[in-house]
């Protein structure tokens, strides 16, 4: 018989979760504790099943996304509200709301109508969950299902052409992921929110919480000042420039030019950023990284999620591009995740995102010996790798501190 003080604690455990007064670190801890356990009790075949099984709840979310469920105008509605609003038949809406009941997505009143709770109004248009989903459904399990055929096709060999995978062999397409999305708005918009979302644990350059970036900006001003430049901080492929702009206000006090580099999408919604009363300034440069540098000599080269999108090809390329224009006293900053050299260590999350680099950009998650070969091999020297105290989901993110070789 299972001790009633154990029992007592995982219901206390359940409690603290839903309490919203709770920290968001000791959710995730809770959450951790919880997923341990839950290992234990679970043999892993049995779990694969049930996950299996489990593909019907992502369908019945995505269609209700599609049909507005979530974002209609009224708090209380039926079936048919809902195929009044999406064109759908009414028998069809009553099934999807009856399964979302089910699910937990919806609630139902005592009069038989339904409304959103907590969990739903996650999956409202433009909320993380429901870019999630969407991500999900509409591309990420179209290439798990021709996964097969695609390594069938291949001969079974590892995928390493950023032009020629799992991708390209789903939708029927030449081009990288990233080159393709811009001809589908309705994804490059989710895509970009989710990965704003999941940026370490939500929060813009949260790895200068565990990295000595103080430090080493004062002494990259320091040397910046006998050599009468500027201090300069370059964050390449740097997107909206939320990793820019978090460290451009973590250290206010250090005069510093930032340039964000990225595709025209990304530069044409932004204008010059300047602060009023100092010596911060923050640019947009429209730049492709697989060409030559144009800001040469910069203190900070950064790279946000950026190398586990590529192969080792167009890796090499990025870094020795950046290479060609850093001096002796510039520093490469890698933020990315690292796997560990022992199978053993892997998580399966991180089993999953190696996954999914290899399914969507042909491209591998690295262990700390595989980013050192690459970097290596960018004639850079891999001089740290500053690894996060916290546990995101499984996941240990990382910053990479490289310099050029001598």
């Amino acid at each position: 018989m299972l001790p009633s003080h154990l029992v007592s604690a995982i219901n206390e455990a359940r409690d603290i979760i839903n309490d919203p007064s709770t920290k968001k670190e000791d959710v995730a801890q809770l959450r951790q504790a919880c997923a341990s356990l839950n290992k234990v009790l679970e043999d892993p075949a049995d779990r694969l099943l049930n996950q299996a099984f489990q593909i019907q709840d992502l369908v019945i979310a995505r269609m209700a996304i599609q049909l507005g469920v979530f974002d209609g105008p009224e708090p209380i509605f039926g079936p048919c509200d809902v195929a009044d609003q999406s064109g759908c038949d009414p028998a069809l809406a009553s099934r999807v709301l009856r399964a979302l009941v089910g699910l937990g997505l919806l609630d139902i009143t005592k009069e038989g109508k339904y409304e959103l709770n907590e969990s739903s109004k996650s999956l409202k248009k433009g909320a993380m969950v429901q870019d999630g989903i969407i991500m999900t459904l509409d591309v990420a399990l179209k290439m798990s299902a021709n996964t097969l055929s695609f390594f069938e096709s291949n001969g079974y060999h590892n995928p390493t052409n950023a032009n020629r995978g799992i991708f390209q062999h789903t939708f029927g397409t030449s081009l990288p992921f990233f080159e393709w999305l811009p001809s589908q708005p309705l994804l490059q918009d989710a895509f970009n929110r989710f990965m704003e979302a999941t940026a370490g644990d939500g929060t813009p350059a949260q790895w200068a919480q565990w990295f000595p970036m103080e430090f080493k900006f004062q002494e990259l001003y320091e040397k910046s000042q006998k050599d009468k430049k500027s201090l300069t901080f370059v964050d390449v492929g740097g997107g909206h420039g939320h990793e820019a702009k978090a460290v451009m206000s973590r250290f206010s006090h250090i005069p510093c030019r930032f340039v964000v580099q990225d595709g025209p999408e990304y530069v044409k919604s932004h204008g010059a950023e300047l602060e009023t009363g100092t010596h911060r300034s923050l640019e947009r440069m429209e730049y492709s990284f697989f060409n030559k540098q144009p800001v040469e000599h910069a203190h900070v080269y950064f790279l946000g999620r950026v190398l586990h999108n590529w192969p080792e090809v167009q890796s090499r390329q990025i870094l020795e591009n950046i290479r060609a224009a850093m001096d002796q006293d510039s520093v490469l900053l890698i933020h990315d995740w690292v796997l560990s050299d022992n199978p053993a260590d892997l998580s399966p999350e991180q089993a999953r995102d190696d996954w999914a680099m290899m399914t969507l950009f042909s491209a591998p998650e690295r262990s700390a010996s595989g980013w050192r070969a690459l970097l290596d091999s960018a004639q850079l020297k891999l001089v740290n790798i500053w690894a996060s105290p916290n546990n995101n989901g499984g996941r240990n993110t990382t910053l990479l501190e490289a310099v050029v070789k001598t």
